[in-house]
This record gives structure tokens, sequence and C-alpha cells, in this order.
């Protein structure tokens, strides 16, 4: 199923069991994107050449050849007049350039992208930072159920009710929808549940359900050209004011 995200509310929903490539999805979504508009690669000396992503007819005739090639994983290169090109897999310190832009609250890699936090989301959430953009919310930093009542509960509900106007494709992350904050679940125009992970073959099978229409059962994905972009074992930070909350209200009961 192919949406545009003018056409609807973008808000995706993906929960499962720890270990079962939620965090793959994600990235997947956003990188794809991300790599389909690429301009070119830039390595770590500041060299860079224009570059563009993989046609479904390259990646067919590159794997007839024994290449097993991936969108995510090679590209086609210019030389400076655009008169010559090859495909190469991707450097492992190279960056790619792309005008799509990311929001993450964990780190990513070989892309450009902005850190976000709780902190980022209210400073400026009276301005258009935050706008036609993915937005990728693992662990629920920043839209957590338990905040749901105070202020900044409050204002990040309110930045989940304009995604739509701001062009954003937001996605939350959790083990449990009941993890994330009410009002996210009520927005979410699509969930997607991450069932199994299997390591051998890395494949990720979920279900799908898109609004109300009919559930997409046991749809697979094939997880490992996506694990060069993040780091699965990162711990996400947890919100600095909540630890502060938390540090006042244990030494003050001291």
């Amino acid at each position: 199923m192919t949406l545009e995200y003018n056409d609807y509310a973008d808000i995706r929903g993906i929960f499962g069991d720890q270990r079962k490539g939620k965090s793959t999805i994600a990235t997947k979504f956003a990188v794809d994107d991300y790599i389909n508009k690429m301009t070119r690669i830039v390595a770590s000396n500041g060299e860079y050449c224009d570059a563009r992503c993989l046609t479904s007819e390259e990646i067919e005739r590159l794997r007839k050849q024994g290449v097993n090639a991936h969108p995510a994983t090679h590209c086609v290169i210019f030389n400076e007049n655009h008169s010559q090109s090859k495909v190469i897999a991707f450097p492992k310190s190279c960056m790619i350039d792309s005008p799509v832009k990311i929001f993450a609250n964990y780190t990513l890699y070989g892309v450009n992208y902005v850190p976000l936090d709780l902190e980022l989301l209210i400073q400026y959430i009276n301005t258009d930072l935050i706008k036609d953009a993915w937005v990728l919310m693992d662990e629920t930093g920043t839209n957590d159920a338990r905040n749901s009542m105070t202020r900044e509960g409050k204002l990040s509900a309110q930045f989940g009710a304009q995604a739509g106007k701001r062009g954003l494709h937001l996605i939350t992350i959790a083990q449990y929808l009941e993890q994330i904050e009410r009002r996210y679940r009520l927005f979410k125009t699509t969930t997607i549940e991450a069932k199994e992970y299997d390591k051998v073959n890395h494949i990720i099978t979920c279900d799908y359900k898109f609004g109300g229409e009919p559930t997409e059962t046991d749809v697979e994905i094939y997880a490992k050209p996506y694990h060069r972009y993040f780091d699965t074992k990162e711990i996400v930070k947890v919100p600095q004011h909540q630890i502060d909350k938390a540090m006042s209200n244990i030494t003050g009961a001291r």
C-alpha cells in the first residue's frame, strides 16, 4: 500500500517484544525514503561525488551477476561531468546526502539527521524546524503515557496532533502500545506489530493495520541492510528533566 503523507496524517506505532526488530523497521522507513532521494556521497575527508539510488532493474541485473545488491547498501556514482557512472557499495566511512530530513532520539549513522529530545521538540514547537520530515521516537522518550498530564506531556501531545499539518512521518516505537501517550494512540494511522525476528536469515515478520482497513499479516522485512545505520544496543537516554525530578524526590525524602 502506498499513501502520500499529505493525503493523511502519517503517524505509525511500532510495538512488539524486545529484540523483535522494532527499531530496524522504523529505521528502514526513514532510510528508504532518504536514500531514494539521495544526491551524493561524501567521504570523511570532505570529497564527494554525485550519486543516486539503484533502480529495481539495476538490482535485478546485479543479483543475476552474483552481486547481493540492495538500495541500502549500494548506489550509482558519477564522475564530475556525469559522462561515466558505476555501482559501488557504500563505503563505511561515507555520509549520504539527501534533501530528506530526519529527527530521531537514537543515533543514526551514514545519514544526516537531527538528534531529537523532548526539550528540542517543545523549544521549537512554534517554529517550522520540525516539518516535512521523519520523526523517529524510540522507547517513548518524548511521549510516555506516564507524562500524560504534565506540562511537557500536553505539549508533546499537541505536537502529535499537528503531524498532518507539519507533513510529518511520525513513528513511535514501544514494547506495548499502552506505554505510548493515549492521544498518540488515538492519532496513529498505522499499527505495526513486530512478531518474530529470524536472526539466521535476518527476516522480521510483522503485521500491519492501516487505520480501519483489513490487517496485512506476516509481512516480511529484510533487516540486514539496515543494521549499518543504527546501533540496536544503544540505550536511549532518559529525558534529563525526569532524572532531575526523580533525584529531587530522592534527596528531598532524606
